[in-house]
């Protein structure tokens, strides 16, 4: 028995962290359901709220867009017409915006012929859901803007295969009529009478060229720096400038907060939504979690561990605000660092990499246990980050500006957002310039290194791109001081 007890506590000291109530929180804002029979899910993006259908109007789900690529989908397992309205936030300006409505299946036929090919050809599929039968073409459509907030409202009828978007919530909307899941079948879905009709968005911005976007942290609720560092953002994004130059996107990287409460959090949003044209989407630092506000922080920010895919480079944002991954998070960064597609199975994913979270994996001075909690925890992440090839982190926990190489893996501590800057640091307040060039080198591709002069991207060296006749790194980052 004591030999039993001694294997289970060697089994637990392996892992420092294997649960948060984030994790919790954040899978609950991936999926929801409105009502009984119809879901909502998001890819790209998080669900931060849910109001029920009141008034004759329909419920309405509210998402908070986290990448330039977001994937919404309403599905309805029902036999009556229902409705649900879209409320989603923190768009791209230069957004488009599809839908398609689906069965979730596909015909009988469809798929005698593709066991008869072997799998090899597709018959009638959708190529971003190859097991859904198309019931129309993609449509653009344009969502109201209210607020700032584009919003739109689907209306699906199961019974008939049919689905439509609604602009605008102004008035009561009556869904009327009766169906009955036997018609779907008898019309010509042969065999996907019970079925789900899918209605899939897709809202995105399209980055094919080289790009900038921000990253900043440690602001720590000081308002003052917090309004340099937005002012100084916002003039790098104005049409004016360059656009090679501009920025595009900012990534937070924790401590928003000085202590943690629920109304400093909403302030500091509401303040970021204010000084901020362009989008921001943000994870949290120790602070931010120093009353357990693990449901609220996600439905402020959204997912506080999420990924995108821009151009050749995909961002993973980690939460490590308890000073360690937990066992999802290490789990979902080994996906994330393979081969793996994320929103839309047809687009193949980028070649680059970036990781950007609060806590480094070690303390840079090695002396005040910064880092985090436990070593071997941080030694593990940056042996997944080599053996995956990963060259760069950017962290935001100290108040300081410093770079670090941690066994080929280069860590940048870039905390300027405005917790009062260490002494010795160097530098004052400021945010990072992050620039992606395009066409670049995926991990252990041989080639030249940075400098060599190159004809195209296939001349250079891992993580690397031809920008000018020269090879350059994939991913740069530049202080930009604003004090």
């Amino acid at each position: 028995m004591k030999a039993h007890n001694l294997l289970i506590l060697l089994v637990l000291s392996g892992c420092s962290t294997t649960y948060t109530g984030r994790d919790d929180a954040n899978a609950a804002a991936q999926e929801v359901k409105p009502t009984p029979l119809v879901t909502v899910s998001v890819q790209g993006g998080a669900i931060t709220g849910v109001q029920a259908a009141v008034g004759g109007l329909p419920p309405r789900v509210r998402v908070r867009a986290q990448s330039l690529d977001v994937r919404i989908e309403v599905r309805d397992a029902g036999c009556e017409p229902s409705a649900v309205t879209l409320e989603v936030s923190h768009l791209s300006a230069g957004m488009a915006a599809s839908w398609r409505p689906l069965l979730n299946g596909v015909l009988p036929e469809v798929a005698a012929a593709r066991e008869a090919a072997g799998g090899a050809v597709d018959f009638a599929s959708d190529p971003d859901d190859r097991n859904r039968t198309p019931l129309a073409a993609e449509r653009v459509f344009e969502p109201e803007t209210e607020g700032g907030v584009r919003v739109w409202t689907v209306r699906t009828d199961r019974s008939a295969g049919r689905a439509e978007l609604l602009p605008g919530v102004a008035a009561a909307i009556t869904t009327g009529g009766a169906g009955a899941c036997t018609t779907l079948d008898a019309e010509g879905a042969a065999g996907l009478g019970s079925a789900h009709l899918v209605v899939r968005h897709r809202l995105r911005q399209v980055v094919d060229k080289p790009f900038r976007f921000a990253v900043f942290g440690n602001n720590a609720g000081h308002t003052d720096v917090r309004k340099l560092i937005t002012a100084s953002i916002e003039a790098a994004a104005a049409a004016e400038v360059p656009e090679r130059e501009r920025v595009l996107f900012v990534v937070i990287a924790g401590d928003l907060t000085a202590e943690g409460t629920s109304a400093e959090l909403r302030n500091a949003v509401n303040a970021l939504d204010a000084e901020l044209t362009v989008p921001w989407y943000a994870t949290v630092g120790e602070r931010d979690l120093a009353t357990g506000l693990d449901e609220g922080v996600v439905a402020r920010l959204g997912l506080t561990t999420f990924a995108f895919d821009v151009g050749a480079t995909r961002i993973m944002v980690l939460d490590s605000g308890d000073a360690a991954f937990t066992l999802s998070t290490f789990n979902q960064l080994g996906v994330w660092l393979g081969d793996t597609t994320l929103a839309w199975p047809n687009t193949p994913p980028p070649p680059n990499r970036l990781l950007i979270t609060h806590t480094p994996p070690f303390d840079p001075h090695g002396s005040r246990g910064s880092g985090f909690k436990s070593r071997q925890d941080a030694a593990r992440l940056i042996a997944t980050l080599r053996r995956a090839g990963l060259p760069l982190v950017i962290t935001a926990q100290f108040a300081t500006f410093e770079r670090q190489h941690v066994a080929g893996v280069e860590v940048v501590h870039a905390g300027g957002g405005g917790a009062p800057m260490e002494s010795g640091s160097g530098s004052g307040h400021h945010w990072l310039a992050v620039d992606v060039g395009e066409a670049c080198q995926p991990p252990r591709v041989e080639g030249d290194a940075v400098g060599a002069a190159c004809v195209d991207a296939t001349t250079c060296g891992a993580n690397l791109w031809c920008d000018a006749g020269v090879c350059r790194p994939c991913v740069t980052v530049t202080r930009m001081e604003v004090d």
